[in-house]
């Protein structure tokens, strides 16, 4: 998961930044100046997108939310600030407006609503905040599974929250590294073999299917 935020005051969203680094496990691009999160926008895939609204960007906006769009298609995206006037954006009804500053509170809540800590499918489980991975095997028995590398358990990650999913290998990129534009292909190539290979030797069985020219999906 990656996390885009736009906020003029850093200090008022430090916390909620660790908060969501530690406990859920994301990536979180912060910026204060708007020129840097628009640039980072056009060329990241983020699954959500806070921007404080500020009045001398006000026209701006439109484009930030179009570009935001062509490239971040499923994006949760927010508009919050206490100057936010209702008529700037009625048209818009594929971005949340909130008419206020938003509290650390509001946040976790927007962000939990929408990615649970615990992640179940089939015979995974998952426990985000602590990092902990389990399988059942066929015998019923459940079996933790240990990943080798750090970015192993974050493109898993990425895979589970996006279960049965056809995903590019772009996407995992921007999902799971600190500079997706500078990082190779073959870093997760390489993760996801390390992945396969974990499982084949817990369960004998291979979840990832590669599609040509398309990407990956994870199932069981």
């Amino acid at each position: 998961m990656r996390i885009l935020f736009h906020s003029t005051d850093k200090i008022n969203y430090q916390n909620i930044i660790k908060k969501a680094e530690e406990d859920l496990f994301a990536k979180v691009d912060f910026f204060t100046d708007y020129e840097e999160a628009e640039y980072c926008i056009d060329i990241r895939y983020y699954d959500f997108i806070f921007i404080q609204y500020n009045e001398k960007n006000k026209k701006k906006y439109l484009n930030l939310f179009k570009s935001s769009l062509e490239y971040n298609k499923n994006s949760k995206i927010f508009l919050f600030g206490s100057n936010l006037k209702k008529e700037l954006y009625q048209r818009y009804d594929y971005v949340n407006f909130i008419e206020r500053d938003l509290e650390e509170k509001d946040i976790l809540y927007i962000i939990k609503n929408y990615s649970s800590n615990i992640i179940e499918k089939d015979i995974l489980k998952v426990n985000v905040k602590e990092k902990k991975v389990w399988i059942t095997n066929e015998k019923k028995e459940k079996i933790e599974v240990s990943f080798k590398k750090k970015i192993d358990f974050y493109v898993f990650l990425y895979f589970m929250r996006h279960y049965k999913e056809t995903i590019n290998i772009q996407n995992i990129l921007n999902a799971t590294c600190e500079e997706p534009e500078l990082t190779k292909d073959s870093i997760i190539e390489s993760s996801i073999s390390s992945i396969r290979k974990t499982f084949k030797e817990i369960v004998g069985i291979n979840p990832i299917k590669a599609f040509k020219k398309v990407g990956y999906r994870f199932s069981f």
